[in-house]
């Protein structure tokens, strides 16, 4: 999981297990591996850090993987921090042009207003010069993009607190299976129901920290 993770993030897996323990990258034939409780948690805790990292990204302007789980996205460097820088200056990319335009569309549609008025000898309401229209437009933006900004971290808190309460319902179906530890696959879920209670207990402050954000 650590390699499955650090392959589509472009990370570098043998560091990461180094951090958890050196004897993980061991590669002398017949040198042991620590497993210890110890261990064990450091890869708990490793991937589900993983995990949650390639769950922020993928949210990050992947527009091409939109419809796709966090689950299908395996092609190695999908989400590494340069396709997410360069996903970034896309949108960046795409934003000015979009702005251009506007103002584009701003003068063309003065420039229509003023031809009318010329031809029934009317004069145009002063407000609504190209120049006046262009500003109040590069104010909205930008109060826009502020409005934007103070309500980044509360989506984010969202994301986890709904992410949260998916695996709250889940850990409570796999709670019932009575077939959950001789089912394929059983290993993988119990880490899964670990996670789950991890995350559930988080729950309470989760819910407070959003009261107190929003």
């Amino acid at each position: 999981m650590v390699h499955g993770f650090s392959t589509v993030l472009g990370m570098d897996s043998i560091q990461i297990l180094a951090d958890v323990h050196p004897s993980l990258i061991s590669f002398t034939p017949g040198q042991t591996k620590n497993i210890s409780n110890v261990t064990i948690e450091g890869l708990a805790q490793t991937i589900h850090s993983l995990e949650e990292e390639k769950r922020v990204r993928l949210q990050k302007h992947i527009t091409s993987h939109i419809a796709a789980t966090q689950d299908e996205i395996t092609i190695p460097g999908t989400l590494s921090s340069d396709t997410i820088a360069q996903a970034q200056m896309q949108v960046d990319r795409l934003d000015t042009l979009k702005a251009s335009k506007m103002k584009e569309l701003v003068v063309k549609r003065r420039l229509e207003l003023e031809d009318i008025c010329r031809c029934a000898h009317i004069e145009p309401d002063a407000n609504t010069t190209k120049e006046k229209l262009i500003a109040l437009m590069e104010k909205q933006i930008m109060q826009a993009k502020q409005e934007a900004l103070t309500r980044k971290e509360i989506l984010e808190k969202m994301e986890k607190w709904m992410s949260a309460c998916e695996e709250e319902g889940w850990l409570e179906d796999y709670n019932k299976d009575e077939n959950r530890f001789a089912s394929k696959g059983a290993h993988l879920n119990l880490k899964r129901a670990e996670r789950a209670r991890a995350a559930i207990n988080k729950l309470p402050a989760m819910v407070e920290m959003l009261i107190l954000k929003t």
